[in-house]
């Protein structure tokens, strides 16, 4: 490699990270109002779930919870008694009218279609 093509050397080297950087992670942008409403789970295993504009929502087993995208990421936060309440951060897609989340912990998979 001769010093003339070590700059578009570099340049090439740094884009491809920049790239890279950006889709690795959570989705970007900020889908929130696009996210309220009824959700309906796929899985008979899923509890379906309903999001509301100020950042509330409900499990179809009555569970409440809060909700937020942050950092392009869906963060999802059980309100109980508990002094900490558990928090769980999905990657999330929205197609449509069907969200996809996929847990930043285990990689499980939960689909959603919007009523």
């Amino acid at each position: 490699m001769n010093k003339r093509s070590l700059p578009a050397f570099i340049f090439a080297f740094l884009l491809t990270l920049a790239v890279a950087v950006t889709l690795t992670g959570c989705s970007g942008g900020d889908d929130t109002k696009k996210l309220v409403g009824t959700w309906v789970a796929e899985s008979a295993e899923t509890s379906d779930m309903e999001l509301f504009s100020d950042g509330t929502g409900v499990l179809s087993n009555s569970i409440t919870f809060t909700w937020k995208i942050e950092n392009g990421c869906f963060i999802f936060s059980i309100l109980s008694e508990v002094p900490a309440d558990p928090s769980y951060s999905y990657e999330y897609k929205l197609n449509g009218s069907m969200l996809t989340l996929t847990s930043a912990i285990d990689g499980s998979v939960q689909i959603f279609n919007k009523e």
